[in-house]
């Protein structure tokens, strides 16, 4: 078994999330941006400022679309927000008891949403399709709480997160159209050690997966070996990215969401980001591509 590396991951910023999630980096634009879900808003960093504007609902995701503006999970649907956070275009696409949760986009532009129901109700739950041509199809169904997605460096792998279940699939992805193909098991927690929630890929192709209820972000070699660990000094560990110049900085999100008074007692950072620097290179996230959904 290879020797597993460990890092400690330090609190920033003074927010406080109820839900923090999604961290994006814009390598292009060096800049920053994550959402609460609970409180509907868009937190950007950039430049040292930092500002938010909340858009009045349950917030999954958000990434910038290289046309300006901000292509979003947002209440049941897709979403395109501008900068001052005005709501251009919307689809809806589940019930009213469904909502949109993590996302991100592949190599070449098309946003991929998950969504959950508000209940977990098993099988509830999809993957959703923003495609380059703007249409918007499903990808997948009979998930429960649909959540981080990565690629392979290659692109010829997606990775997706079924939370409730405990557990990470890989796909074969043809990058050229969009599609998934066969899928195998690739990661799968233990009741009681926590849930794999977001997750970023690294240059090598290792995967970091943020463990919900376990304080941890773990590192896994694409065969699914644990190779690292990041500590976090807070349980209910949401999402990381690869962030900074260099893409050497490990942001991690966090939410205070489902803890009793007494436990965020004794977790006074629960909801903060936090930053660990890593050592590896990692990649920055892709922004949205999809024609007509820019602001």
């Amino acid at each position: 078994m290879t020797a597993r590396a460990t890092w400690t991951a330090v609190p920033v910023g003074d927010e406080r999330h109820r839900l923090g999630e999604g961290p994006h980096w814009d390598a292009e634009q060096g800049r920053l941006s994550w959402v609460d879900i609970a409180a509907g808003a868009l937190w950007v960093q950039q430049d040292g400022t930092t500002r938010s504007w909340a858009l009045g609902e349950p917030l999954g995701v958000a990434v910038p679309h290289a046309d300006g503006g901000w292509v979003c999970g947002l209440g049941r649907g897709i979403a395109v927000v501008d900068d001052s956070g005005t709501v251009l275009r919307r689809v809806e696409l589940e019930p009213a008891e469904v909502r949109m949760n993590d996302g991100a986009c592949d190599p070449r532009g098309r946003f991929f949403v998950g969504s959950k129901a508000h209940d977990n109700r098993p099988g509830a739950g999809s993957l959703w399709r923003l495609a380059l041509d703007g249409s918007v199809t499903r990808a997948l169904d009979g998930l429960t709480i649909s959540n981080g997605l990565g690629w392979s460096p290659d692109g010829t792998t997606m990775y997706v997160t079924d939370s409730l279940p405990g557990r990470v699939d890989a796909y074969a992805y043809d990058v050229e159209t969009g599609e998934l193909g066969d899928r195998r098991p690739f990661l799968a927690l233990a009741p009681g050690d926590g849930s794999p929630d977001g997750l970023a890929v690294d240059a090598a192709g290792d995967v970091w997966v943020a463990v919900w209820g376990g304080g941890e972000v773990r590192r896994f070699a694409p065969t699914g070996e644990q190779t690292g660990v990041v500590r976090v000094g807070s349980s209910l560990v949401t999402s990381c990215a690869f962030t900074g110049a260099d893409l050497t900085t490990l942001t991690v999100t966090t939410a205070w969401d489902e803890l009793t008074d007494e436990q965020r007692a004794q977790e006074p950072d629960a909801g903060r980001r936090y930053v660990a620097e890593v050592g590896v290179r990692g990649t920055a996230g892709e922004p949205c591509r999809a024609a007509g959904w820019s602001a």
